[in-house]
């Protein structure tokens, strides 16, 4: 290929339901996991992937390739969407919902189920806690989530949040153990499990007691003598072992040990109590983890990285997950295919804008903020005048000061416009241009906003140094690691160099750049992308130091508010306040007062007013005749000169 980029290939509205025909066919799907294993569907917001993924979990050719199918997603909402769960389809083959522990009925015991929980002992509570509870449960339905994996048996399409399989990082495998299923295909939507701290330590105190534990029972009747005996040598050898031992011997676990846990968990908190830990999961984890991802801290505890265990064919669905991204995350076992990687949509009559200044930023926002909303505002009077709904953007913290500072600056505007930041669920549908919500930045799987016709950025989404090193560290080797530092160059874009003094690049800055637009990109466009305006005719504008060609397509950048105006069309704010001012007396003066009594009204000198009076010849040169509808039909004052009420 010589090292050159691809021409990227572009989806208009044109070709959009031909685009969804071929290669979003169940058939289409089906053929590309199987021939790739690990496989990742790249598309944006409204391209179609909810669809896809319905009709590939009714395509019976599915579960004739598969005996297995795991779906999981980020959130509980999404799950209930899907067409199966929804009652919108009859499945064609056994199902269910792996439910999480329903913990509002865990009552009295809520504390301590938790505790045990956090120390590895749930099968020891479920045993113990759960029997007590359920005995004393008077509800005519007793809770039944104890025996959930009971009834697994026969299933072949199972769905989970991912926090669950997180929480279990052996949860696939237990899936098809209890299931009896052999080959399996887990589907990921927007593959959150990936972004989750994969660093995991076992604590030379833990393993020691599990130890001592484990040689006890083997010696009366609580285990196999053999079982632990074959455990407790390798648990010596794993405290024995040295950073170099870890990284290059390989460690095996009887598998009949977490097979026997809840027998273990109660002779464990017995002995040991509140300090007990059951770590046979985690010493699982570590058999499976790549040799060179070992190592001693300095406490001598045991340091791996745990990557997500899928076991089998993989497919994951993202609007801008991006397959080195996904391959690295996922580690060992083939690269990650991605044939959309390539393909960018683009409706014509989108308009994408990117504000590339360092202004949102949290450290210049407060102090820059009204020059920003103030732009904004204008966007938003323009909006109202030609009837266009507007959906806002902001982190989560600034939302209400923004939205206090925007209502004020419209009403004074004499535009009463509404903004929702909470109970977004009771917005007017379809979307009222007067009322506008503002979201924030880390919003998933909500389709509540796909008929809003704009979206605006108020400020950027950045990520510390702290933050970055977190995500990129924990899935290296101690030896790979080094401290990287995030720094916007003068070509307005942020990156990332080492901090770290005479440390060898070994390719560690392009992988930090890689983790940074994850963090601080995809976001972004998760947000804005609630509006669909990859396929839909959208107003969007960006706030971001970052190149976004390459996930949105055709994108103008701007590096000022003012090059925004300009681009857009739009007046400076100042230029509206003497338009109103200049209206309001004229109004005030056909009204019969003096300039005196008219500049005294409006709070300005008479020689202000004047010029104020004068400004209305110039209104057209400087884009204010687009503004001119909303001023002047909810002006007071004009509506009480049409009136006659004088």
């Amino acid at each position: 290929m010589g090292g050159e980029a691809a021409v990227p290939m572009i989806v208009t509205e044109r070709e959009i339901d031909e685009f969804r025909r071929v290669h979003l066919a169940p058939e289409a799907i089906l053929a590309a996991v199987e021939r790739d294993v690990r496989v990742l569907y790249r598309l944006p917001v409204g391209v179609g992937k909810s669809n896809a993924v319905d009709r590939l979990l009714q395509f019976p050719q599915l579960y004739q390739r598969f005996d297995l199918v795991i779906y999981g997603a980020p959130s509980w909402d999404v799950i209930r969407e899907r067409a199966i769960v929804a009652g919108k389809e009859v499945c064609l083959v056994p199902w269910t919902i792996l439910e999480p522990r329903p913990a509002e009925r865990c009552g009295k015991y809520a504390g301590d189920w938790s505790d045990l929980e956090r120390r590895g002992c749930a099968a020891f509570a479920k045993t113990s806690l759960c029997t007590e509870c359920r005995a004393r449960d008077p509800a005519p339905v007793k809770c039944s989530w104890p025996e959930r994996m009971k009834r697994l048996s026969g299933k072949q399409l199972v769905f989970t949040t991912e926090q669950q399989m997180v929480l279990n990082r052996s949860l696939v495998s237990i899936l098809k153990g209890r299931t009896g299923h052999g080959r399996s295909l887990v589907i990921l939507d927007e593959a959150r499990q990936l972004d989750a701290n994969f660093e995991m330590t076992l604590d030379r105190e833990d393993l020691e007691r599990f130890r001592d534990l484990l040689r006890d029972l083997g010696r009366g009747e609580g285990l196999p003598g053999r079982t632990a005996r074959a455990a407790s040598e390798q648990i010596d050898a794993l405290m024995e072992a040295s950073s170099e031992d870890l990284a290059k011997c390989e460690f095996r676990f009887p598998s009949r040990l977490n097979r026997l846990a809840g027998r273990i968990q109660a002779d464990g908190v017995r002995r040991f109590g509140s300090t007990f830990r059951y770590v046979g999961y985690d010493l699982s984890a570590f058999a499976s983890s790549r040799t060179g991802e070992r190592w001693k801290d300095r406490a001598d505890g045991v340091r791996f990285a745990a990557r997500p265990h899928l076991d089998g064919h993989v497919l994951l669905l993202s609007a801008h997950l991006t397959a080195e991204y996904a391959g690295h995350r996922l580690g060992a076992g083939g690269p990650v295919t991605s044939p959309f990687e390539n393909v960018r949509f683009h409706h014509s009559g989108t308009g994408i804008f990117n504000l590339r200044n360092r202004s949102g930023a949290d450290r210049h926002f407060g102090r820059r903020r009204p020059e920003i909303l103030d732009t904004i505002a204008l966007l938003i009077l323009r909006n109202v005048c030609e009837g266009r709904s507007t959906l806002l953007v902001s982190r989560k913290k600034h939302r209400t000061l923004c939205a206090e500072y925007l209502a004020a600056r419209l009403a004074k505007w004499q535009e009463p416009i509404r903004f929702v930041t909470e109970g977004i669920g009771d917005l007017p549908v379809p979307p009222d241009v007067r009322v506008i919500p503002i979201i924030h930045y880390g919003i998933l799987g909500v389709n509540s906003f796909s008929e809003y016709e704009s979206a605006y950025c108020l400020n950027s989404y950045y990520v510390g140094s702290y933050e970055l090193n977190r995500l990129v560290q924990d899935a290296e080797p101690a030896h790979f690691r080094v401290q990287l530092a995030v720094e916007a160059g003068a070509d307005r874009t942020r990156r990332v160099r080492i901090a770290d003094r005479g440390v060898p690049d070994l390719d560690r800055t392009m992988l930090g750049d890689l983790y940074l637009r994850k963090l601080e990109v995809d976001p972004i466009i998760q947000a804005v992308g609630r509006v669909r305006f990859q396929t839909r005719p959208r107003e969007v504008l960006f706030f971001a130091m970052h190149d976004l060609q390459g996930d949105v397509g055709e994108c103008i950048d701007v590096p000022t508010l003012s090059a925004l105006r300009e681009a857009l069309g739009l007046p400076a704010p100042k230029e509206v306040d003497r338009e109103l001012t200049g209206r309001q007396a004229r109004e005030l003066m056909r009204e019969g007062e003096t300039a005196e009594e008219a500049a005294r009204r409006l709070g300005i000198s008479r020689r202000t007013l004047f010029r104020r009076l004068q400004g209305g010849a110039e209104s057209a040169k400087k884009g204010l005749h687009i503004l001119y509808k909303p001023i002047l039909a909810l002006s007071p004052l004009a509506t009480r000169a049409q009136t006659g009420d004088r």
